[in-house]
C-alpha cells in the first residue's frame, strides 16, 4: 500500500514541476517578445518627422504637421482628411501605431493607357533615331563623241 501511495506522490510531484517549468518558460518568452516590441516602437517613434503619414492606434490615417517636445514626452499634431473635411488631432507619440507605408491606389485602365502612350512615343523616337541607309552610287562618265 505504501508503494502505491509513494508512486502517486511522485507522479503528482513530476506534474507540478512540469507545470512550474512551463509557466516560467511562458513568462520568459513573453518578456523577450515584449522587449522586442517596445524596442521596435521606440525606433518608430524616433523616426517620426513632419510630413510622415501615420496610422494611429484608433485606426485614423493622417499626416504629421508638427512635433513638439514636452515634459510628458513628444506630442504630435496630425492632419486627417482632405478638402473641406480636414481635422487636426493632437496626441502623444505612443498613440501612433505605425508609419503608413502603403502605396497610392492607381486605376488599372489609366496605367494601361499611359503604357500605350509611352510605347507609341518610344516607337516614334526609335523611328526618328534610325537614319535611312545611304546608297553609294558610282558615277560613270560617258564621253560624248561628236562627229565632225
Amino acid at each position: 500500500m505504501n508503494l502505491l501511495l509513494a508512486s502517486q506522490n511522485t507522479g503528482n510531484l513530476v506534474l507540478i514541476i512540469v507545470l512550474i517549468v512551463a509557466c516560467a518558460g511562458m513568462f520568459v518568452l513573453s518578456y523577450f517578445k515584449n522587449k522586442k516590441y517596445m524596442q521596435n516602437q521606440k525606433e518608430m517613434q524616433d523616426k517620426l518627422e513632419v510630413g510622415a503619414k501615420v496610422l494611429t492606434k484608433t485606426f485614423i490615417y493622417g499626416t504629421i504637421e508638427k512635433v513638439t517636445e514636452t515634459t510628458d514626452g513628444k506630442i504630435v499634431l496630425i492632419k486627417s482628411g482632405e478638402g473641406d473635411k480636414v481635422s487636426y488631432l493632437e496626441m502623444n507619440v505612443e498613440a501612433i501605431y505605425s508609419i503608413d507605408s502603403k502605396e497610392e491606389i492607381v486605376d488599372l485602365e489609366e496605367v494601361q493607357s499611359e503604357e500605350k502612350v509611352e510605347n507609341v512615343n518610344a516607337e516614334a523616337v526609335e523611328e526618328v533615331k534610325e537614319e535611312p541607309k545611304k546608297r553609294t552610287t558610282k558615277k560613270t562618265t560617258t564621253k560624248k563623241t561628236t562627229k565632225k
